[in-house]
């Protein structure tokens, strides 16, 4: 399939450079290090967001006014 100059239909496709697996556990380590306490109080969080969200569900479910 012969392209044209002017079309632009098809594009190269750029593909992601390989990330080696020793690459990322490094960053991860440091990250978690650096992110700790936030990560901590982060999933803190969500845990509580989780436990409102089911507690709304379970009223909802029971037809219960709020």
């Amino acid at each position: 399939m012969k392209m044209k100059q002017g079309d632009k239909s098809l594009k190269k496709v750029h593909l992601p450079q390989v990330i080696y697996s020793s690459e990322v556990t490094t960053d991860v380590r440091r990250y978690r290090k650096r992110y700790a306490l936030l990560g901590h109080i982060a999933h803190v969080i969500a845990k509580e967001i989780n436990h409102l969200l089911a507690a709304i569900r379970d009223l909802t479910r029971r037809n219960t006014r709020i």
